[in-house]
């Protein structure tokens, strides 16, 4: 197989651009700094003040006013608090946070104090600069040396009696001991005073070359540090005069700042450097902007970089977590020219060694500056040529290189070849297997054996691709083969002891694999275009596993670490991943990986426990234990609130432990939240939901959430970030808030409505009643009138009429009509005695209405045998209204009536009963009864029919020639 077709093979999309892998520019640490300026919302690019308070805000001060930065805006102080002062939106000079939270602003000769956004601000009138002790106090100065015992509660103020010069006061600082130290200065000199507040006593110290101080320092050891134009000078306990630092002789210092318990931290124009006790530099960085003002750290370990001009600056001077140096940040990197790393290895000393694409290969000894490095290029007396694919170490300890133009054995003396039928071979990659034999690759469709300690060639297989990668599996004596497809076949001792069989994997003619893996679990994985796979022994096949998304994503390598994760070298930067949870993190430019494309088996894991890639632009090397330490998620905090109504969007003020109330005019709330962490990185994750209307979470990169007002009631909004390779951090932002509903939907609108509803059911109870009360004396009086008047004065009629038509010598035909006045009289009376109990508000029972029906059938049926059946006892007390009463005694009367005149019965049966809501009467006789088909009108039949159907009851009769009647009625009992 050609050279060319083994790059295309080996590289899929890369091209064997050796001259540009020469042009490609050398890893060298650099200073990692973030830059922010009034573009990034910066109030001004002069910054004079930052400070840091207990939550991770960071508070910078310019002279345009007072801003707190998240990590993603500034925000100014009239928008957290719209009655702060109009001073701390002009300049500021000075910042300082106590452990209560409280911010400390020196602004326009006042001192404020406070939390801002939660509290008033207090103030009083100031000057100078501030400085902290330790001991929970704050000095300023105002002619005279004032001191704050700023931890207490209510901040207590303290003169001390010292007169201060008209040239005091620059920077100020305080030491361990109490004892407080000022600064001031002339056009020719500068002097820091000494003042101890219990001894009373003051002392002047000149400075040797600085004419003027720009920041000062005190360290726990007891030295002062003063840095300014001229250089950086200390005063040793005890000295007399302090002292120039030779490193920094001449320099313009703008701040200085304690880095740890007695180093220091100086920034110079255009450097930083850290020193030791002694003030030697340790290290020193180029590139930093110049006029440096202030100088503060952070609590992730970063440093802020204040500006006159220039802005706000981020330095990272911690090594780096991932880097181009094998053996720490200290070492050298690898040579510039280098080019392409294709293949790694380590052998038994330590020493790491680097195959390139073109350059050859590299050895690293592990040894301090350029020394530790040696090259093998190509060349008659060097290797066979600048493209090296694979390392290998025998079972002796011999080291072994596989390149384009063949496999050779790196001696002191130089690499010596070996030849295959008289010529070189191209060898792609090495296969050690547990028998001490080499597999070799040969870029084409074959693979070789070969035994290193004799120099002789075994087998060879033939498979239909051409092969890039070989793995002896010394778990099951399989050798795998890969290229466009995955063949596996079984050897021993250099001989194929099972022919090769193709291994579905799901590849088609255009994609490649470049590695195979067994991990410490007996999983075995394979790394191609199509991303990770991993073997399933029980479908026989090689499939990409649940969980994982590297969608579109050539894997390169893998590698495993002690915790059984996996560490893949991927087209598009470092990927870690869980195959337990299936978990990934993906690291690239962002994160520091210095090459953001890997290749085909150039990984490794050194006997450290270091792991070291190889990609385009050469080496990353870091430690898997650093990258994925559980550092604790950064807190989530929020930065705004707002609502929108029908006026518009309006500001909230609210904190996790006092929720928002959102009522019935709020269309949308708005919150947004951030993580504050201010390291470097890719974009942040979050995650929410909304606890009480939803159980799914919502992922996004968005630091804020714009939520629809829910339903009335109260609700909890739940934020998480992601936490590196180790999932969301929990609990994260629990943000409560309360939706409430308008008026008439409040309870005590409800409670309010309810109870008028039931004083309006109560009057219109108390007016039914009243009304029925009046309407049953009203039926009671008239009954009594009916009874006592009208059915009186027929009754006389009647009387009279009987006695004037009893008396001698009245004609007969008078005679007879006064016997027919009589009688339509006492008929009268009759009907009247039924209007009277039916309108009578006592007689409304239903024992009532059976003893009435009794009387009546005793007087319509003389002579006639009655048999009553009546409801049990339970139901005789139900009270019956006046028009049922009335309407079923009319029935009852007619049909009564109908049996005098018509039936010519000896025995009547009447039974009166009750049935959920009505009234069943069925009278039964034993006459002689007829056909309901051929009834003669003016029975009264159809008019009994006609005035059920009114009542809305029915009627039925039953009856036949010879057998009788029996009429059933029904009425509705209300």
């Amino acid at each position: 197989m050609s050279a060319t077709l083994l790059r295309l093979s080996l590289c899929g999309a890369m091209v064997p651009l050796a001259a540009l892998a020469a042009r490609l520019p050398a890893q060298t640490a650099e200073l990692r700094m973030s830059h922010f300026t009034v573009e990034h919302g910066l109030a001004q690019n002069a910054v004079t003040a930052i400070a840091q308070d207990s939550a991770g805000f960071l508070w910078v001060g310019t002279k345009r006013g007072l801003q707190r930065f998240d990590g993603y805006d500034f925000v100014s102080v009239a928008i957290l608090d719209s009655t702060a002062a109009l001073e701390l939106s002009g300049p500021i000079t000075d910042l300082q946070v106590d452990r209560n939270g409280r911010l400390w602003i020196l602004a326009s000769g006042r001192l404020f104090w406070g939390r801002l956004g939660r509290e008033r601000l207090r103030s009083v009138p100031a000057g100078g600069r501030l400085a902290a002790a330790s001991g929970g106090q704050l000095w300023y100065d105002r002619i005279t040396p004032h001191r704050i015992d700023w931890h207490a509660d209510s901040p207590r103020v303290t003169v001390l009696p010292f007169a201060l010069p008209k040239s005091c006061c620059g920077p100020m600082a305080t030491g361990p001991d109490g004892i407080l130290w000022l600064t001031r200065g002339s056009p020719d000199s500068a002097t820091v005073t000494r003042l101890d507040p219990v001894s009373g006593t003051r002392r002047e110290f000149p400075l040797a070359a600085i004419s003027q101080v720009a920041d000062l320092t005190a360290d726990s050891g007891g030295r002062v540090w003063a840095g300014g134009f001229g250089g950086v000078e200390v005063l040793e306990p005890g000295a007399n005069r302090f002292r120039e630092l030779a490193a920094f002789r001449g320099a313009s210092v703008g701040a200085i700042a304690r880095d740890g318990p007695d180093g220091l931290l100086v920034a110079a124009q255009g450097w930083i450097a850290r020193t030791d006790r002694r003030g030697h530099i340790t290290e020193r960085w180029n590139g930093t902007p110049r006029l440096p003002t202030r100088l503060r750290a952070d609590r992730e370990g970063g440093w802020w970089l204040a500006t006159l001009g220039e802005g706000l600056h981020r330095l990272d001077l911690a090594p780096p977590v991932f880097s181009d140096r094998p053996g720490g940040a200290s070492r050298e990197p690898l040579p510039r020219g280098a080019g392409f790393v294709m293949a790694l290895g380590e052998t038994r000393d330590g020493s790491l060694w680097i195959g390139t694409l073109g350059s050859g290969g590299y050895r690293y000894s592990g040894r301090v500056g350029p020394t530790g490095w040696r090259r093998y290029p190509p060349g008659r007396d060097g290797l066979p040529h600048g493209e090296i694919w694979d390392f290998a170490e025998d079972t002796e300890g011999g080291w072994w290189v596989g390149t384009t133009a063949g496999l050779c054995r790196m001696e002191e003396s130089g690499p010596r070849c070996v030849r295959r039928l008289g010529r070189s071979f191209p060898v792609a990659d090495i296969a050690p297997t547990a028998d001490g034999w080499f597999w070799l690759a040969m870029g084409g469709p074959t693979a070789v054996a070969f035994h290193p300690a004799t120099g002789q060639f075994g087998d060879t297989l033939s498979v239909p691709h051409a092969v890039i990668t070989a793995f002896a599996d010394t778990t099951t004596g399989d050798l795998w083969l890969g290229g466009s497809r995955v063949h596996r076949a079984q050897v021993h001792g250099g001989r194929v002891t099972r022919p090769p069989e193709q291994a579905p994997a799901g590849l088609d003619g255009a994609d490649y694999v470049f590695q195979f893996a067994r991990d410490s679990r007996g999983r075995f994985w394979m790394a191609s275009d199509r991303g990770l796979q991993r073997w399933d022994p029980r479908i026989g096949r090689f499939a990409s596993p649940q969980g994982i998304d590297l969608a579109g994503t050539s894997v390169f390598s893998i590698l495993e670490d002690d915790t059984g994760r996996l560490w893949l070298g991927t087209a598009h930067g470092l990927v870690h991943y869980s195959p337990e949870t299936g978990r990934t993190r993906r690291y690239g430019r962002a994160d520091g990986i210095p090459s953001g494309e890997f290749n085909r088996r150039a990984a490794l894991r050194r006997r450290s426990g270091e792991m070291v890639f190889g990609g385009v632009a050469g080496l990353t090397v870091f430690d898997p234990e650093v990258v994925t330490g559980r550092r604790p998620p950064p807190p989530l905090v929020i930065t705004r609130l707002q609502t929108v109504t029908a006026a518009g969007p309006a500001n909230l003020h609210a904190t996790t432990e006092s929720p928002a109330i959102l009522g019935p005019e709020d269309r949308s709330l708005t919150v947004e939240f951030a993580a504050l962490t201010f390291l470097p990185g890719p974009v942040r994750r979050y995650r929410h939901r909304l606890e009480g209307l939803s159980p799914d979470w919502t992922v996004s990169t968005d630091h804020r959430v714009t939520i629809p007002t829910p339903p009335p009631g109260r609700y909890r909004l739940l934020v998480q970030t992601a936490a590196g390779g180790e999932g969301w951090g929990a609990p994260g932002l629990v943000f409560p808030f309360e939706v409430t509903p308008p008026f008439w939907g409040t309870r005590r609108f409800r409670l309010a409505v309810g109870t008028l509803l039931l004083a309006l059911l109560w009057a219109g109870h108390r007016f039914r009643l009243r009304n029925a009360v009046a309407t049953e004396r009203l039926r009671l009086r008239i009954a009594r009138d009916l009874h006592d008047e009208i059915g009186a004065g027929l009754s006389s009629i009647a009387l009279i009429s009987d006695a004037i038509g009893s008396a001698a010598g009245v004609p007969p035909g008078e005679r007879h009509r006064l016997q027919r006045i009589g009688g339509s009289a006492r008929g009268m009376v009759a009907d009247l005695r039924d209007i009277v109990w039916a309108i009578d508000p006592g007689e409304d029972r239903l024992y009532d209405v059976i003893e009435r029906t009794r009387d009546v059938a005793s007087d319509l049926l003389p002579g006639v045998r009655i048999t009553f059946h009546g409801p049990p006892p339970e139901q005789m007390a139900r009270r019956i209204g006046l028009v049922q009463r009335r309407d079923l005694l009319r029935l009852y009367k007619e049909a009564l009536h109908n049996v005098a005149r018509h039936a010519q019965a000896g025995n009547v049966d009447i039974s009166i009963s009750v049935s959920g809501s009505a009234i069943e009467l069925t009278i039964t006789d034993d006459g002689m009864g007829f056909e309901p088909g051929t009834v003669r009108a003016g029975t009264g039949l159809a008019s009994m029919r006609e005035r059920a159907r009114t009542l809305g009851g029915t009627l039925e009769i039953t009856s036949a020639p010879g057998r009788g009647t029996i009429v059933k009625c029904g009425l509705p009992a209300t």
